[in-house]
Parts: structure tokens; C-alpha cells; sequence
């Protein structure tokens, strides 16, 4: 069997134990509650059973920036931890973990920060003063691949993209599906272990 259909046969049938990673982090975005999060998260746990599967979790908007901060903060801590690792980070949540990452002195276990629709190249409503403020770098320093939602009205494909990414995936979405639907859920754990596979 091929690379490409073990990884699509992993996520579209029962369970993929065998991942070059050994922790999964989940971050949150704006305005998302633990229960808002649960289908992602079970996605995650069904598929790789044994991956530690975490969630960095608060009721939050952007400029709220102690609550921001915090997560910040958090996920530093977690991430501090030498395990093999993988971020995903929904909507802001992918600007948390990028700043994150950037207060890291070693991140050569962090193995990819996959965001959906994350608005790394947004400047209006106050997400690049968010940015600044949180001191987070235009680059990354670990493999970043990006998804978008073709008919994302929070943020749109174009503003999803970053800089030195090592791929973008435009979905046929809106921005709660990347979190809420099923067929968007696993388009995006596919091409993850797509972009794994490849590097066999």
C-alpha cells in the first residue's frame, strides 16, 4: 500500500496508531468552549489512539490581552516538554501558538503547527495590534501548513496564508467547519498525515 493511502485509509477508516508524533495540542479560538471543541477533539482521539491529544482552552476575543497572554503562557509550558509534537491551532488560535513557539529555546521536537483559518496576514480589527503586542514574528520557526476556507466570512482564504509555509490548503468551508463538520474534520487530519507521508 502506498504512503498516500495508508495515511488516507488511517483517517477515513478506524484508527492510525502508527505517527511519527507522540502529542497532539489543540488551540482554541476566539469565542470557543471546551464543548465547541468536543468533535475535533474525538476525531482526534479516535484516530490516533496513542497520542497524548491536549486542548489550550479559553472563552476569549483577541484583544482581551491578558486572557491571551495566558494561553500564551500555558502553551509555552506544555510545549516546554521535549515529546514529539504537533499543534493545531484554529482561527486565533494559531497566532497563540505561534507566539508561543517563538518563546522557545529549542523547537526541534514541535514537528508541524497546522492553523485553519488563522489570520496570519490579516490587519483590520485589531489582529496585527494583537500581533505586536504579543511580540509574534512574521516567521516560524517550525513547519507551518495552513488551511483556508474558500467561503470563510470571518477570515478569508487570501488573509489565512503565512509566510515560509510549507503548503496552503484552500477547503470548500466556512470558519466553524474546520471545528464542526465531519468531511472538513478529516480533509484536514488527511492532509496532515499526507504532508507526514511524504516525509517518509
Amino acid at each position: 500500500m502506498s504512503a498516500f493511502w495508508r495515511g488516507f485509509c488511517g483517517i477515513f477508516g478506524s484508527q492510525y496508531p502508527d505517527v511519527p508524533f507522540e502529542r497532539i495540542v489543540v488551540v482554541t479560538g476566539i469565542k470557543s468552549s471546551r464543548g465547541y471543541m468536543k468533535p475535533f477533539m474525538k476525531e482526534l482521539q479516535k484516530h490516533f489512539p496513542r497520542a497524548e491529544v491536549m486542548l489550550v482552552q479559553r472563552y476569549y476575543l483577541h484583544n482581551q490581552e491578558k486572557i491571551v497572554g495566558e494561553m500564551i503562557d500555558e502553551l509555552v509550558q506544555v510545549l516546554q516538554q521535549d515529546k514529539k509534537t504537533i499543534i493545531f491551532g484554529h482561527s486565533f488560535g494559531g497566532i497563540v501558538a505561534r507566539g508561543a513557539i517563538s518563546r522557545l529555546e529549542q523547537t526541534d521536537h514541535i514537528m508541524l503547527l497546522a492553523t485553519f483559518g488563522s489570520p496570519h496576514s490579516m490587519e483590520d480589527f485589531g489582529v496585527a495590534d494583537a500581533m505586536t503586542f504579543h511580540g509574534v514574528p512574521a516567521a516560524c520557526s517550525v513547519p507551518v501548513l495552513t488551511f483556508g476556507g474558500r467561503a470563510d466570512a470571518v477570515v478569508p482564504d487570501e488573509f489565512s496564508h503565512l509566510n515560509g509555509e510549507v503548503g496552503h490548503i484552500s477547503l470548500s468551508c466556512v470558519h466553524s467547519a474546520f471545528i464542526r463538520t465531519s468531511r472538513t474534520r478529516k480533509e484536514v487530519l488527511s492532509a496532515v498525515m499526507q504532508y507526514f507521508m511524504r516525509k517518509v
